[in-house]
């Protein structure tokens, strides 16, 4: 049953049209008919009065006159109302049409009005003035579980809970008796009840309706049973979020937009001896000291422009001053408005008290560690400084006449001096490793010789324990790197020394591999592998850890101070890289370790790439006993398109000689030769004539074999180079030499001639013997030299004479080397700016760093050997533009011998060397133009490598100088040099043509 809609009817007085045409039909028929009755009787009379009496014609036409004029005025008067009749006709179907129309328009509308009752899920109920319903919602009926039939008629009481009825009543009567309104036309919240009896939490709305003098109570009523449950819920959220910021230990708090708290943990209550009552409006300047509310203010300005920040805020307390970490965030409304200013501040007091502790230790720490270092620095000075005399004289003293015995004696003092000089590297690289203060450096060098060069110090050793020494690069292993070659040559000797330590026979050999790395740099791979004792599982952790060694015994036995693998393994995380071990006891071990690199540009063709397309597919007969030796040489083989067939037995090799194996070339180890007998030689001569079977024989360090008296056609040492034994394979090819000629003159001996001569050399040391030595170095490679002791006495020698190099000790008496540096600095002179090179047994960065800085030009480390003094003094000269040859003959003439096996290939290598570096040289002028310094290092180090090969001294010294300025950070200083290319060039094509 919907709400009932009362339909409006006629308003009283408004005629009913129907009717009423009836009677004014009625009205003009009667009319009509009186008339024609009246004419009648005229007419009648008029004929009866001629009749009867001739004289009354004149009334008779009066008469007539008088009836027609009333038949005119009443047909008239029909005709109005005919007239009459239509107009009401026509305003009646009108006003038919109006009423129908309203009438159809109320019902549609009462219809409309009754499905949105019907529709709306809001519970409406109407009431008279008494409580009775008269209407109910089918939202309603569904809210209290009535139909609405079981309460039409009904009092609304049924749909309340007691206590809300009698207020409910009370109420009404009140509003109907005085009009004041409590409840009607507001809305509140009240208890009903459902059909089953249980509660209903509701809002109701109560609108008074009058409609004529009828008065109706219509009321609007909401379920909010999902709204008080939430609100619940809120509450105990609440209460909970309250226990939880009363509970913490941090500050909590919230300000308005005008500094006023609104909120306070009871953290803060407690700490600031307040309520959150009596904070509440207050500020920060009503409860801080003004200094500590104005930083207060300030910090809140800032997150309300800035958004949240962090910061530490210093507070007054009753123990001292606190330090809070403080989150400062806006609070923002629906809009996006910052409304206040929310903090959650943690006391860190204590946290800060224990960082200055920290801080405090950590300096003192520093401070301990600068000391040690220091202490070791100069500690490394002090025992250095004899050692320069211990080894230099040595050096000088291997250089004289002497017997065996005497050359024995001498080797040992050296090789111990040596041994106790790295033993002094590596704790000052320790040193620097703990302090934090190693570097690693970058410029550009050749990896195979990197290699060879360590295995050629490692020789001796190997020799001496008869162990084989080999190598092998993967074809993709880039040779030319950009890299800190000194550190990576530092580690791979520390592994070779251990592996050779501990391995009794056997070899030793070092592979090498290469993978793309991300940035155009490539990841190296190095493995130094040995077929020594091995190490067990559970030792292998001990290895790389400062001072450790695998048990006592080792130490014992092999010695070592245990810092070797601890400073590779720093190194080689420096440098991008990794190290492990993989060992069994009993089988030997494999050290591997990583380092990133990026290669160099490719150089111009060698000699060597030359003589490689004459060996293709020649087939060639390996026999070296050791596994990886063998391996080495098959693999290095192979790499030059030759056909090798490689074993460890003479007897195998022998079988394959006489099934007619067409060999062009023999590689034999000594060692086997040695075990197999000389018969062995005489086996394959007797099938094979040395014309047709040239032997290469492999030897160990120091031991040399004839080749005329054995039937061999060269030796080539051990470990093998890969540039010699390519040389021994072109020597084959010449028939010449094939037939065991030994008439070949011998490469002239090393003279001075490739050094710079005639040099006036300053030597500034305080220790006699020191002074000795170098003194001593300096005139074996041809110059002169003057002494001064102290830093007073280098002032007045350089004041006296214009020298061209001052080899400038550091630490002198009365002023040291750096004060001196810096006062011929600062005097200048009439003469040529001298070059100063630090004579230092400081090899720390920041002491290098401190001789530059003074004006030095370079470094001379301590101990002072012979081939790094020369080098030193060559590099100086050309820094001066003097003194440095052109060609150096013995490398030329080393060269030349090329020529005899292979007619044409040392026109070949000039060719190529005259057509690139006129290249060369204007790249590098375009590059010093550009200021591009990455570009000028790669191209000078090129050309200084291919000049250095051909020989040209002069070429490759200026280069050199180019290279170490820009290592150096000196840009300006390398980019003078570059104008020395051109002469040096022209005169090194001069002396090439005077050559040839």
């Amino acid at each position: 049953m919907g709400v009932p809609v009362r339909v409006a009817s006629f308003p009283p007085g408004m005629p009913d049209t129907e009717p009423q045409r009836k009677s004014d039909r009625r009205t003009a028929v009667v009319v009509v008919a009186a008339l024609v009755s009246i004419a009648m009787i005229v007419v009648v009379f008029v004929v009866l009065a001629r009749e009867h009496d001739p004289s009354a014609g004149a009334i008779v036409w009066l008469t007539a006159s008088f009836v027609v004029a009333l038949v005119v005025a009443t047909a008239w008067a029909a005709l109005v109302v005919v007239r009459r009749d239509r107009v009401v006709e026509r305003k009646t179907r009108g006003l038919e049409d109006t009423v129908r129309d309203r009438t159809a328009a109320l019902a549609a509308s009462e219809a409309r009005t009754r499905a949105l009752l019907d529709s709306d899920l809001h519970s409406i109920v109407t009431t008279d003035e008494h409580g009775t319903i008269e209407s109910f919602s089918p939202g309603a009926a569904l809210l209290f579980g009535y139909a609405s039939e079981e309460l039409i008629g009904r009092n609304v009481s049924m749909l309340m809970s007691p206590p809300d009825t009698e207020r409910h009543d009370a109420y009404m009567a009140r509003y109907v008796a005085t009009g004041e309104a409590h409840i009607i036309g507001k809305g509140r919240e009240v208890v009903g009840r459902h059909k089953d009896g249980r509660p209903l939490p509701l809002h109701l709305s109560v609108a008074d309706v009058r409609i004529g003098r009828q008065r109706t109570f219509m009321a609007i009523i909401r379920d909010i049973a999902e709204r008080t449950r939430a609100m619940a819920e809120l509450l105990e959220t609440q209460g909970r979020l309250q226990a939880i910021l009363d509970h913490t230990e941090a500050v909590i708090y919230a300000k308005d937009l005008d500094g006023r708290y609104i909120l306070i943990n009871r953290r803060y209550e407690v700490l600031f001896g307040t309520t959150q009552e009596a904070m509440r409006g207050k500020t920060d300047h009503d409860h801080f000291p003004k200094e500590t509310a104005d930083a207060f203010v300030a910090n809140d300005r800032a997150v309300l422009a800035g958004g949240p920040m962090q910061f530490e805020e210093s507070v007054p307390a009753r123990d001292g001053m606190h330090t809070y970490l403080s989150t400062k965030f806006p609070l923002l409304d629906a809009t996006g408005r910052p409304v206040a200013v929310c903090g959650i501040s943690t006391d860190i007091t204590d946290r800060k008290r224990a960082e200055t502790e920290l801080t405090r230790a950590k300096e003192a720490a520093e401070s301990a560690t600068l000391a040690k270092t220091e202490f070791l620095a100069n500690m490394s000075h002090e025992i250095r400084t004899p050692l320069n005399a211990v080894i230099g004289m040595t050096s000088l003293l291997e250089g004289t006449r002497l017997d065996a015995e005497q050359r024995e004696y001498a080797e040992t003092i050296r090789r111990s001096g040596e041994a106790l000089l790295a033993v002094i590297s590596d704790i000052l690289d320790f040193s620097r490793i703990e302090a934090g203060k190693l570097a690693i450096e970058e410029s550009e060098f050749d990896l195979a010789r990197l290699v060879e060069e360590s295995l050629d110090i490692v020789a001796p050793q190997a020799a001496s324990k008869d162990l084989d020494l080999g190598y092998h690069f993967d074809s993709d292993v880039p040779v030319e790197l950009f890299g800190d070659a000194g550190r990576i040559r530092q580690v791979l000797l520390n592994l070779l020394s251990n592996a050779l330590k501990f391995t009794d026979r056997g070899e030793v050999s070092v592979w090498v591999t290469s993978h793309a790395a991300p940035g155009g740099r490539a990841e190296l791979q190095f493995s130094v592998k040995d077929t020594g004792i091995g190490i067990a599982p559970d030792r292998r952790d001990h290895l790389f850890r400062s001072f450790s060694q695998l048990d006592p015994s080792t130490t014992r036995r092999f010695g070592g101070s245990g810092l070797g693998l601890a400073i590779s393994k720093a190194l080689v995380e420096l440098m991008g890289g990794r190290i492990w071990v993989e060992s069994e006891p009993g089988r030997g071990s494999d050290f591997l370790f990583t380092i990133v690199a990026r290669p160099a540009p490719e150089r111009p063709p060698e000699s060597s790439e030359v003589l490689v397309g004459r060996l293709l597919r020649r087939r060639v007969l390996i026999l070296v006993q050791a596994a990886a030796s063998r391996r080495i040489i098959e693999l290095q083989t192979r790499a030059w398109a030759m056909a090798p067939r490689a074993t460890g037995t003479p007897a195998e090799a022998l079988d394959w000689l006489r099934a007619g194996e067409p060999f062009d070339f023999a590689v034999i180890d000594a060692r086997v030769c040695g075990e197999g007998g000389a018969d062995l030689v005489a086996e394959i001569r007797a099938m094979r004539p040395a014309q047709s079977l040239p032997i290469v024989v492999l030897t160990s360090l120091g031991h040399h074999h004839a080749r005329s008296d054995a039937g061999y056609l060269t030796s080539v040492a051990k470990p093998v180079k890969p540039a010699l034994l390519l040389r021994a394979f072109s020597e084959a090819l010449n028939p010449a030499h094939a037939a065991g000629a030994s008439d070949r003159p011998a490469p002239p001996p090393l003279e001075s001639a490739a050094s710079p001569a005639g040099l006036s050399i300053l030597v500034a040391e305080d220790n006699a013997v020191n002074q000795r030595v170098v003194v001593r170095m300096i005139e074996k490679l041809g110059h002169r030299a003057d002494v001064a002791a102290t830093g007073l006495e280098v002032l007045a020698a350089v004041e006296r004479r214009n020298y061209d190099i001052v080899l400038m000790d550091v630490q002198m008496p009365d002023m040291d080397g750096i004060a001196a540096t810096r006062e011929i600095r600062r005097r200048g002179g009439s003469g040529p700016r001298p070059t100063i090179l630090a004579m230092t047994a400081n090899v720390r960065r920041e002491d290098e760093a401190a001789c530059l800085d003074a004006g030095m030009d370079g470094f001379v480390a301590k101990p002072i050997r012979v081939d790094a003094l020369r080098e030193a003094l060559a590099q100086a000269a050309a820094r001066g533009g003097e003194g440095a040859v052109s060609l150096d003959l013995e490398t030329f003439d080393r060269l030349r011998v090329l020529e005899r096996d292979a007619p044409g290939v040392l026109r070949e290598i000039v060719d190529l060397y005259l057509g690139d570096a006129p290249t060369r040289v204007a790249s590098i002028r375009d590059a010093a133009a550009r200021g591009d310094a990455e570009s000028l290092l790669s191209l000078a180090h090129g050309l200084k490598g291919s000049s250095g090969y051909l020989g040209a001294r002069e070429m490759e010294a200026i280069c050199g100088e180019i290279d170490r300025l820009l290592r150096l950070g000196r840009k300006d200083a390398a980019t003078a040099k570059v104008a020395l290319l051109d002469a040096a060039f022209v005169r090194l094509r001069e002396a090439l043509a005077r050559t040839a």
